[in-house]
């Protein structure tokens, strides 16, 4: 049975930390629609997540469909004692609740499956996949690249999650080869497994 004690091994495992690649720093807006919390039919809808986003004016802002943090020193700020402010328990929790968004989205949507871009040629380097147009794995992304540092950085973790009808369980059980599929697809074997 797999342990929160493998996880932070399998992550430590990774060696140095990579720092994120210039793809890494904004949230594409299907991401953060998914991991919000949104209502489902709210989630994937543009103009909802941009009026979320524009409620933060003042810290992030939009390009092209990502989501960034304006500017250093915003970011500096929140990690520097912001943070505090805004969650006084603790980010224990929201590292948890995106753990949580995370699986519960790669399990039950249709997103991890075998062949996600339908490439019918398992051996074709990934230099040569072109990404479609409409990305089965834009709401997904975020997700599969980051889970297992959310439930790393949650703190003690929920032990139900790891019972064998636990949604890390299952996620493993039936989700696992899809899963490496979809990292390796977005460019993110190391950063999603080994990190």
């Amino acid at each position: 049975m797999l342990t929160y004690a493998h996880l932070k091994l399998a992550r430590a495992e990774g060696g140095v930390a990579h720092p994120p690649n210039q793809g890494e720093v904004g949230a594409h807006f299907y991401n953060l629609g998914v991991l919000s919390g949104l209502p489902k039919d709210a989630a994937g809808r543009k103009k909802v997540v941009a009026r979320m986003v524009n409620m933060c004016g003042s810290f992030l802002t939009i390009q092209d469909e990502y989501v960034y943090i304006v500017h250093q020193s915003a970011n500096e700020f929140l990690r520097e004692g912001g943070l505090k402010t805004i969650f006084p328990s603790g980010t224990n929790d929201v590292h948890y609740k995106m753990f949580s968004a995370s699986i519960d989205y790669l399990l039950n949507t249709q997103t991890l499956q075998r062949d996600i871009y339908g490439l019918r040629d398992p051996g074709i380097p990934i230099t040569k996949v072109i990404q479609p147009e409409q990305d089965p794995l834009a709401a997904a992304r975020y997700g599969c690249v980051y889970w297992v540092d959310h439930l790393c950085d949650s703190g003690e973790a929920r032990h139900d999650d790891f019972q064998d009808e636990g949604s890390l369980s299952k996620f493993m059980r039936e989700k696992y080869l899809y899963w490496l599929e979809a990292l390796s697809l977005c460019k993110s074997m190391s950063r999603g497994f080994f990190q």
